[in-house]
């Protein structure tokens, strides 16, 4: 797996185009192991140069690790990654060798080669993040990386099972918090966590005959890992089979979606297509911030805490809403889960398997 945490000179849309084409091929030459020296010079002479400054730079922090777990990781510029293991920061033996980049000269890129080990969690940040503060009481020159990596240590003893992406996420608000709620520069992190791979459950729409009542509802009961069911009539066959109660909670309510309801051993219980709708147009726009207690909310938050994910899709015809000879209802729900695995998949690398009862 490689990865990369670029920041481009300046702000905004130009700093944007730089730290996006250092990402591209920063990437590409380390998935090809060409020589160091070389691909920094190429990067430096590819850059676009700011207007401004005459000068095409940007920052980058290389992480490439194998099925062993060997990190191979390349600094350049970037506050210094933090490695939290056992609740510790722990020491990371790096490498200085010096590279030319462009017109500034002769230039330090770190190297260093981690054994990572389950449960660790390496911290990768841009100066956003360590000099956020700067100018504030006690922060002379900013949060700076030894109290980031107190920050890392704390959070992580707080709660062990903490998530690489709520451990970025905790990182930023924190340098946000350290601005007085608006950053004066690009703050970005990047969380790499070693750990046995998530699964998740999701359940929506009736089967297409009754005899496979028992089938989801077994699929359900014995699955180890995050359970979800979409849809009211799919909730109340699986409660019923179960022989446990299904509550509605007014109280989850949220952007014209219908409340999500609880079922004892599941982990969500939500409305069908509506809310399965707004989900696709929520991680179509990327909005991986949870700003509201909605189910729709609820339900990308577990999915995206997740790395393979299930869905069972029910092909019973609804007699209610539609004629059985145009089972429109039922071609929703496929191509909403194709959509949805389409997304998951691509946009955030999720293992999505798709299953028709």
């Amino acid at each position: 797996m490689i990865t990369a945490l670029c920041d481009g000179l300046g702000s905004g849309i130009k700093a944007h185009i730089l730290s996006t084409l250092t990402s591209t091929i920063a990437t590409h030459f380390a998935a090809s192991e060409s020589n160091l020296r070389r691909y920094i010079e190429i990067i430096s002479q590819i850059l676009p140069e700011c207007s401004e400054r005459n000068l095409g730079y940007s920052t980058f922090t290389i992480s490439d690790i194998d099925s062993s777990g060997r990190n191979k990781l390349i600094e350049f510029d970037n506050p210094s990654a933090i490695l939290i293991r056992n609740g510790k920061t722990e020491r990371i033996q790096r490498r200085k060798v010096s590279v030319k980049y462009g017109k500034l000269g002769s230039r330090e890129v770190y190297q260093s080669v981690i054994e990572m080990q389950k449960g660790d969690r390496l911290a990768i940040c841009s100066d956003g993040v360590t000099e956020s503060g700067r100018g504030e009481k006690g922060m002379q020159w900013g949060w700076e990386e030894e109290n980031l990596a107190k920050f890392c240590e704390r959070i992580c003893r707080e709660n062990k099972e903490l998530s690489a992406r709520q451990m970025a996420k905790g990182i930023v608000e924190a340098a946000i918090k350290n601005e007085g709620g608006q950053c004066r520069d690009d703050a970005t992190a990047l969380v790499i966590n070693i750990r046995r791979p998530k699964k998740t459950l999701l359940v929506t729409g009736p089967p297409s005959h009754k005899k496979f009542d028992a089938y989801i509802t077994d699929r359900v009961k014995n699955f180890i890992g995050a359970k979800i069911i979409c849809g009211g009539t799919t909730a109340k066959i699986i409660a019923d089979m179960l022989g446990r109660a299904l509550h509605t909670n007014p109280a989850a309510l949220g952007r014209g979606l219908p409340p999500a309801s609880e079922i004892e051993g599941v982990d969500l219980v939500t409305e069908g297509i509506l809310t399965l709708s707004k989900l696709e147009e929520m991680l179509d726009a990327g909005s991986s911030g949870k700003t509201e207690n909605t189910p729709a909310e609820a339900l990308m938050e577990l999915l995206l805490e997740s790395d393979i994910i299930t869905l069972i899709v029910g092909t019973k015809i609804n007699q209610t809403h539609h004629n059985p000879d145009f089972p429109i209802d039922v071609e929703i729900r496929r191509n909403l889960a194709r959509r949805l695995k389409r997304v998951l998949e691509n946009k955030y690398l999720k293992k999505v398997e798709i299953e028709l009862v």
